[in-house]
Order: C-alpha cells, then sequence, then structure tokens
C-alpha cells in the first residue's frame, strides 16, 4: 500500500528537506512497514545547477544488491514528487 504524502509547503525546497528527513528517519510505522533505507545508511543532498545530487553515507554500500537496487528506486520516485 502506499503511503500518501501531503507536504505543509509546495515549495520545492521544503519538499526536499521533508522528504529527505523521513527518509532519514528509519522508523517503522503504525502497519510495520520497512523504512527504505537500512539501519545505518544516510543520505543527503544538494542542488547544483538545477540538479538534484544525492549521496549515501558508507553503509550504502554493505546493502545486497537487490536491496539497493529497491532503496534507489525508492529514492528516485519519492524525489520525482518534488515540482
Amino acid at each position: 500500500q502506499k503511503e500518501s504524502y501531503s507536504p505543509e509547503e509546495t515549495t520545492a525546497d521544503y519538499m526536499l528537506k521533508d522528504m529527505m528527513q523521513r527518509m532519514n528517519s528509519q522508523q517503522t510505522d503504525s502497519q510495520n512497514r520497512v523504512s527504505l533505507l537500512p539501519e545505518g545508511v544516510q543520505m543527503n543532498y544538494s542542488v547544483e545547477e538545477d540538479v538534484l545530487v544525492v549521496n549515501f553515507n558508507s553503509q550504502y554500500s554493505s546493502m545486497s544488491r537487490a536491496r539497493e537496487l529497491l532503496v534507489r528506486a525508492g529514492v528516485v520516485k519519492t524525489f520525482l514528487q518534488v515540482p
């Protein structure tokens, strides 16, 4: 089941910060869904000439290939919601 997202503000800056914070929180929700990022994996971002650059910490490289693929797909799908 998809999680709906209704930001308090619809500016790109606010949405990027909010989404990043939510993904980095690594908490399970009331329906026991698994966090997008495995424990220990954190990410940050910067915007360079209208391009979103996402960086992960070193724990990213310890994920299995399957989990890495799912994480990348989830991050891309999440950030594509930003106007």
